[in-house]
């Protein structure tokens, strides 16, 4: 600092120099207040006090400043959660040479919670059975949240087990999350009728004898409805039915019940055996055709028995298990005889251990009950070599071909020209009626069109020179 221009008429003037010395001047760098939402991004600004003369920002600041996000003092890392917060500035960079220091004021920040949605997912079950574990379905989770974050609302319904069909509500409530707040939204519970089947049984007489008493096999109770049957089922059977010998369906039909209305009611007709009894009655013959030898076979017996069935009369007879139908042996054995007897020939194996078997049938031959036995033990005649894919008659034995079985449209039937005379093939269904087709003659060939027969398993009755051959096949 150098003084000059100092008057004095009595003092002789001198100068001497001094220093001035020029401070920086103070920017003050204050964060901004700042409020925002749990997930969304924050844009931080400040804003920057003290510059002198005509500096700007742009000639004094080369970049900067940045912000710390601060919770109580200590630096957040990541992403920010809910909560209240200090926002720091810092690393403010001046351009040199600097003629400012810098001041730093701190901000606050204020993050609210986000919105996470819950919904409680529609689901559906069948009455009477307990409601499943009702699911939530959640919208709006932040960054790489999931449930795992969040204690979940609690699913529940008012529906129970016994609730009849119909939509009940799927009630969501609580839950909590540091960083959400919850919009709970209920759900549908649908339930559905279950399924009950009404299944008429199987009942056999033999001709001339009294209706009996009809029953049913009923399955897919719920809630013990069973107990509440106020009338039915109602049963019937053909009208002019005169209980010749035959078979007949048994229509069931009409039970009733107060919660019948939470049920899909199936009804599948019974079936009436009227076995033959009296003039023209036939007794069954069982007959043994050849005891076959077996090596290490699945049933662990060492012997199958071969037995085959004559039924001479026209209708199937239904003999089941017991004292009219049964098996006794010396030793151990593995089978369990045929219950319907369709008109023909039937077959029928036993496997054993090679000790006496006995297969016994009781029918009626006119008005009186004949009982017919055939055994079997480890020295009866042996079956000779392919006889498991041959069917035998009385005197010799006859390779009938039946293809291809299962069937959709045309069924072949080969029957070699010295088998005999074929005097007639009938297509049978398991009720013992006949089956109607058309039928193609060639030589040892016949075609049979199966095209019109509908989903099942069928009997074809062959008739050579007199005797019955029946063979099964399935309609696709």
């Amino acid at each position: 600092i150098v003084p000059a221009a100092f008057l004095s008429n009595n003092f002789d003037i001198s100068y001497g120099v001094g220093n001035l010395t020029i401070l920086p001047a103070t920017l003050t760098v204050k964060a901004d207040n700042k409020t925002g939402e749990y997930g969304t991004p924050v844009s931080y600004t400040s804003s920057i006090t003290g510059l002198q003369y005509d500096d700007s920002l742009s000639g004094v600041v080369s970049s900067g400043p940045a912000y710390a996000v601060l919770n109580n003092g200590i630096p957040v890392n990541g992403n920010v959660p809910a909560g209240n917060f200090t926002i720091q500035p810092q690393s403010l960079q001046l351009n040199p040479p600097a003629d400012y220091v810098v001041q730093y004021i701190s901000g606050t920040l204020q993050i609210s919670k986000a919105t996470l949605t819950a919904k409680a997912d529609d689901t559906t079950r069948v009455y009477g059975v307990p409601n499943p574990a009702f699911t939530i379905t959640y919208t709006g989770f932040k960054y790489n949240d999931d449930v795992s974050v969040i204690t979940a609302p609690v699913a529940t319904s008012t529906a129970t087990a016994s609730s009849n069909i119909g939509n009940y509500p799927i009630t969501l409530s609580g839950g909590s999350a540091a960083n959400y707040n919850f919009i709970l939204q209920n759900g549908t519970l649908c339930i559905t009728k279950a399924s009950l089947t009404v299944a008429g049984d199987t009942k056999f007489i033999s001709k001339g004898s009294s209706i009996p008493a009809w029953t049913s096999t009923i399955t897919g109770w719920k809630n013990g409805d069973q107990t509440t049957i106020t009338s039915g089922p109602v049963y019937s059977i053909p009208s002019g039915c005169n209980l010749s010998a035959g078979v007949y369906s048994i229509g069931v039909c009409c039970l009733n019940f107060p919660k019948k209305n939470n049920y899909t009611i199936t009804y599948l007709p019974g079936t009436l055996y009227v076995n033959p009894k009296g003039n023209g009655a036939k007794k069954i013959k069982p007959a043994l055709i050849c005891v076959d030898t077996l090596i290490n076979h699945p049933s662990g017996f060492s012997y199958v028995a071969k037995f085959k069935y004559t039924n001479s009369n026209s209708t199937p007879v239904y003999i089941p298990p017991g004292t009219d139908n049964f098996i006794t042996a010396l030793g151990s054995y593995s089978g369990v005889p045929p219950t319907i007897f369709h008109p023909g020939t039937g077959y029928f194996d036993v496997y054993f251990d090679g000790s006496k078997v006995t297969w016994t049938v009781r029918s009626f031959e006119v008005n009186q009950k004949s009982s017919v036995a055939s055994d079997a033990s480890s020295t009866s005649n042996k079956c000779n070599s392919g006889t498991s894919s041959r069917m035998q008659m009385e005197e010799k034995e006859v390779a009938i071909t039946v293809f291809p079985n299962p069937v959709s449209d045309v069924l072949r039937v080969t029957v070699p020209e010295d088998a005999g005379e074929v005097e007639q093939i009938a297509v049978i269904d398991l009720l013992g009626k006949n089956v109607l087709l058309p039928i193609t003659n060639d030589r040892d060939l016949r075609l049979i069109d199966c095209s019109s027969l509908t989903q099942g398993v069928y009997l074809l009755r062959i008739t050579i020179d007199g005797r019955d051959e029946v063979v099964r096949f399935v309609k696709e």
